[in-house]
């Protein structure tokens, strides 16, 4: 999930995605004769003939928190970050098992797994012909972990805090100026992932020391509006007009080939009908919509909606299992099997995503197909609740169930639960939070302040394809996306071992062994796993499908 502070957890950005931004690995089809040039969102020229046009248009629903890697993290930042940065190793296409050279030409592996050597691409620059070297690289690491922003857990796996230079300069050696190598203390199954995460975004040191440097601990206010501006990725930031809309163009500087889109603008609108407006009457080449929005657009005419598979973006509810009456076993279970989980789909999520056991998503590394979500049973649930000493719910208090009201799926799935809880003589109370306030109350602050959310919904997307990135997040002790507080000895030794083991054979069974204890524990109920779905006008082309990818890859997009 993309998450603390300031970092939205998984308040997803979906480019006609339930809860994700991803699309299919399908084509469009190509027998349209119409084409759409956008000068602005709300103005179409229609063509037959004549070049294509170079200009894509995105509609989204919020605006970035900025362009520095470190501090900001929402999804339209992670858009942003994936397109105009570059890192050492990205994810090949569609795969999200094995990775390809970027800013790295080749690597190496020692045998023990915990030396990686890299050899830089030479004659690289940055967009404002600044070079870019081994230096480069140690310094936006370097930067990472000792500013310690809102992103810099994404490293944590291999380099965790508190900031200490000399095991920092022991961890990441500069060999020469195009060879750098990173020295792990322990092997670490997700090494090369965590390297194509947004927040290991090579950026231009010379920028970052004239204005502001590095300050342990606190955001560079320069690069969280300028960050963007000079990179060696394939596009940089020419404007943001804060709450109106980005313009990238194309960097002529960038090492690789030459972008067939010169320049990409994405424009912030909060209403899904303006969204939907403008995908039907092509102001915009892609849009983000959820839920029902998305049937608004079924079968008009030049807008295909396509359904992609399984993104890696969930929903879950959590318990605080130190706090009364969640901390009691049989009060978790009794709630898990109160849920008609099928309602939950077709109402608040219409159709468009499906149950899943946790703590991984299907399609990752140490989800287990052979486990079933919990069983509707409001009878059950009552047995369970008269076993823990509270027939009908006597004796319980009012429980305030808290959920962020970002999106309509959570409104509705929220009114669901309450209505089945209640069913089973239990009162609840629904508190809705506007995203900002709810991420504050979740991942800012202490979870034993008071104001801490005991009974909650949450929401998650990933930062790397991993489940070192979802179960050990959910279930090691002391991290603050540990919304349950659950500690179990047992599951903490077998994520201490899963990931600094190499060989995924044996790191699945670690993680099978942790899904069976956590799914009886009951610290979270797995609520749904979105789909990929794409909304976007039928002249688009050269987009892939991969969970990892935030909207479009703009190296490959091309207009007819």
């Amino acid at each position: 999930m993309r998450k603390t502070t300031g970092i939205v957890v998984a308040a997803v950005l979906i480019i006609a995605l339930v809860g994700g931004i991803y699309y299919a690995t399908m084509l469009v089809p190509q027998s349209t004769t119409v084409t759409v040039t956008l000068p602005t969102p709300t103005s179409v020229t229609t063509k037959t003939t004549g070049p294509p046009p170079t200009t894509l248009v995105i509609d989204v629903a919020t605006d970035p928190m900025g362009f520095d890697p470190v501090t900001c993290g929402n999804d339209v930042d992670f858009m942003h970050f994936q397109n105009i940065f570059d890192t050492l190793v990205w994810y090949n296409k569609s795969d999200t098992t094995t990775f390809q050279p970027r800013l790295a030409e080749r690597w190496d592996v020692s045998s023990d797994g915990k030396t990686w050597t890299f050899y830089l691409r030479k004659n690289v620059k940055f967009s404002n012909g600044d070079p870019f070297d081994s230096y480069a690289v140690w310094y936006s690491f370097y930067r990472v972990s000792k500013m310690d922003g809102p992103a810099s857990y994404m490293i944590y796996g291999w380099m965790p805090p508190p900031f200490d230079s000399a095991r920092f300069n022991k961890t990441v050696e500069i060999v020469d100026k195009y060879t750098i190598r990173f020295n792990l203390e322990k092997p670490y199954g997700p090494f090369l992932a965590t390297l194509s995460t947004t927040v290991a975004s090579i950026i231009n040191p010379r920028l970052v020391e004239e204005h502001g440097g590095i300050v342990a601990g606190e955001p560079n206010t320069w690069m969280t509006e300028h960050g963007g501006e000079v990179t060696t990725g394939p596009f940089v930031v020419k404007e943001w007009v804060h709450g109106d809309h980005v313009t990238l163009v194309r960097n002529p500087m960038y090492w690789g080939e030459k972008p067939k889109l010169e320049q990409v603008i994405i424009y912030f609108k909060g209403e899904a009908l303006s969204r939907v407006l403008d995908i039907k009457k092509g102001a915009a080449h892609a849009v983000q919509l959820t839920g029902r929005a998305i049937n608004d657009v079924l079968d008009s005419p030049g807008v295909v909606v396509m359904r992609a598979g399984h993104s890696f973006n969930i929903e879950y509810l959590y318990f605080d299992v130190t706090k009364f009456p969640y901390n009691i076993t049989e009060v978790r279970r009794a709630i898990a099997h109160a849920i008609n989980y099928d309602a939950v789909m077709n109402s608040a999520f219409a159709g468009y995503a499906q149950p899943f056991v946790g703590p991984n998503p299907k399609g990752m590394l140490g989800h287990d197909e052979s486990m079933r979500p919990y069983q509707y049973d409001p009878e059950l649930s009552k047995q369970l609740l008269a076993k823990a000493g509270f027939p009908g719910g006597k004796g319980l208090p009012t429980l305030k169930f808290v959920y962020p009201t970002g999106r309509p799926s959570t409104v509705l799935s929220a009114q669901q639960i309450q209505a089945d809880l209640t069913s089973i003589g239990l009162d609840v109370e629904l508190v809705g939070l506007t995203d900002v306030t709810w991420v504050n109350l979740c991942y800012a602050i202490p979870h034993s302040d008071p104001r801490y959310p005991s009974f909650s919904m949450a929401r998650w997307m990933p930062d790397f394809a991993d489940p070192d990135n979802y179960a050990y997040s959910y279930l090691y002790p002391g991290l603050q996306q540990n919304l349950a507080q659950y500690n179990n000895t047992r599951v903490t030794k077998l994520l201490e071992e899963a990931k600094n083991i190499v060989d995924k054979s044996q790191r699945e069974k670690l993680y099978f062994e942790i899904n069976k204890i956590v799914y009886d524990e009951v610290p979270y109920i797995w609520l749904a796993q979105y789909e990929g779905i794409f909304v976007m006008r039928d002249n688009v082309h050269g987009y892939y499908y991969n969970p990892m990818l935030t909207l479009f890859d703009f190296r490959e997009i091309w207009l007819s």
